[in-house]
């Protein structure tokens, strides 16, 4: 029996954490299984190999770098973390065989400046399956048209993993530090509670809107395809399992009314001339409000200036240090009444509310930065009350 188990960057950040990776891969191979393991760069920005400190790396000095150059440069985070969790297994006793995008047989293009993954050859990995040796395969990383790497976007050893799971029709586990898919954040809120099961649509809306516990295209591809996913805490076998049902489906593990937040800060709030320019600059049209030929929207402030760069007249009244806080929930409890009581409990508490709009199933509120927690901890008692 085979899954697909994936490790975060996080998870090997150091020596106490990776341990635990290892315990963990050590206890599916004691039962008999040959598991696939992908991992990311390690750490997060300011560690050494952290995909952030090594892009940080590029442009301190020259600039942008070109895209190939780029890419290259972050692909060697995931590389030294599949040579370092290969080289730990073996020293454990563990078969392991480190595998790159080109051993993985990992295709991908790009289409409207979006990296596609297009194929995953899998005749090497089954080779080494067959062996009975455990691959370690380097996610966020593929071979472009030329067969030279690309990645996969920010989070790509998820859409690696799932792609992975696909490919030799096996289930994926998602390894966290934290149990699993959670109502919120649990830095922003003490009140965050894991959820037993989640439909693969409600955990998308989720992670576009800022609850990125997976990679958003990682979740459309593994609902598409219909890969069995499990996201869940290091050294445990249980978590939040996500489901194909048509619903948004959100499963906390007490009767309490199924709700859950996402939040993105560091935003700019824009008004736009033209909401199809924005298109190519890879604007999720959740991200705001359309009307006719105008676009209230928030964006991430380095998309935000690339915009303004490329076309100054288009966007206006520019709020930057923005945070978008959502409530996500079941199909038709978001009623228009309630987003009323939710702007009046912000309005008592003192929070400007800069910005709001919602639909079936999400209510959207954008304040400055600095109110996340007590927007969050205020909501999440009136849909605790509510919902």
């Amino acid at each position: 029996m085979t899954r697909v188990l994936k490790f975060g960057g996080t998870l090997l950040a150091d020596e106490v954490r990776r341990a635990r990776v290892l315990a963990d891969v050590e206890n599916a191979v004691s039962t008999g299984e040959v598991p696939v393991v992908v991992v990311s760069a390690m750490g997060r920005r300011g560690d050494a190999y952290a995909t952030d400190t090594l892009l940080g790396l590029l442009e301190a000095e020259a600039g942008p770098p070109d895209p190939h150059v780029r890419d290259l440069m972050l692909s060697a985070g995931e590389v030294i973390s599949t040579a370092l969790v290969a080289h730990l297994a073996s020293s454990r006793g563990i078969r392991a065989a480190p595998l790159t995008a080109t051993d993985a047989g990992l295709r991908a293009a790009r289409r409207d400046g979006r990296p596609v993954l297009r194929e995953v050859a899998t005749d090497r990995l089954r080779d080494v399956l067959a062996r009975g040796a455990v691959p370690v395969v380097a996610g966020f990383q593929a071979l472009d048209e030329s067969g030279r790497v690309m990645t996969l976007g920010r989070g790509g050893s998820d859409l690696t993993a799932v792609a992975l799971g696909a490919a030799l029709g096996v289930p994926v586990e998602v390894v966290k530090e934290v149990p699993g898919v959670m109502t919120c954040d649990p830095a922003l809120s003490t009140s965050a509670r894991t959820l037993r099961r989640i439909s693969y649509r409600g955990l998308h809306r989720l992670a576009v809107l800022g609850n990125r516990v997976v990679q958003p295209d990682a979740v459309a591809l593994g609902q598409r395809l219909g890969v069995p996913m499990t996201v869940r805490h290091v050294g445990r076998r249980w978590g939040t399992t996500v489901t194909t049902t048509e619903t948004i489906e959100l499963v906390p593990y007490d009767d309490v009314a199924a709700f859950g937040f996402a939040c993105a800060t560091d935003l700019t709030l824009v008004r736009c001339r033209d909401p199809e320019l924005l298109a190519s600059f890879g604007v999720d049209p959740d991200c705001g409000l359309v009307l006719g030929d105008e676009a209230v929207l928030c964006l991430d402030a380095p998309i935000a200036e690339r915009a303004r760069a490329a076309a100054p007249t288009v966007l206006t009244d520019s709020v930057p240090g923005c945070a978008r806080v959502s409530v996500v929930g079941d199909d038709d409890r978001l009623s228009s009444s309630w987003i009323l009581d939710a702007r009046r409990v912000l309005r008592e508490e003192g929070v400007p509310v800069l910005f709001c709009f919602h639909d079936r199933h999400a209510a959207n509120f954008v304040v400055p930065d600095g109110f996340v927690a007590v927007v969050i901890s205020r909501l999440n008692c009136l849909a605790s009350a509510t919902l």
